[in-house]
């Protein structure tokens, strides 16, 4: 569900017009996993970004991030041969340079078509507009969760 900005909402004039830029930085992400990319997720995150995965492990910055991912996505590395979901539920624009996404997925491991419920999570993304209207991931925060759909 995309969520615009309101007169009563967060921001009067915001980030709505944008909406597709800015789901592809999840869906960056869910690419470059498929291609078992560290450098192609990291791609997606700000320079000062935060990392906190579903484990609770905290990750700062791009520069980190790249390796965190390619070693879990090596071989014998625990994402090795996975891919992942994040379905965006909800988009709120802020203002005009700052996004919030909710997301909904997890790891798909080898023969799965669905997430198992054990490992499904629900996903906080701060996104924001960098130089050049690109924008880019300054915060992503997973936790397991029961939803299967947020509540409306």
């Amino acid at each position: 569900m995309y969520t615009p900005a309101t007169a009563s909402g967060p921001a009067n004039v915001g980030c709505q017009y944008e909406q597709a830029q800015i789901r592809a930085v999840p869906q960056g992400v869910v690419n470059g996993w498929a291609a078992q990319s560290g450098p192609q997720v990291a791609a997606q995150f700000t320079t000062d970004a935060d990392f906190i995965s579903g484990d609770g492990t905290y990750v700062f910055g791009r520069a980190n991030i790249e390796p965190y991912f390619t070693a879990v996505f090596a071989p014998g590395g625990f994402f090795n041969n996975t891919r992942v979901t994040a379905v965006p539920n909800k988009i709120v624009c802020e203002d005009f340079n700052t996004a919030r996404i909710i997301t909904l997925g997890g790891p798909l491991f080898p023969g799965q078509t669905e997430v198992a419920p054990e490992w499904r999570g629900i996903q906080s993304w701060l996104i924001v507009r960098q130089p050049g209207a690109v924008w880019k991931a300054k915060l992503f925060h997973n936790t397991r969760t029961d939803l299967t759909e947020l509540p409306h």
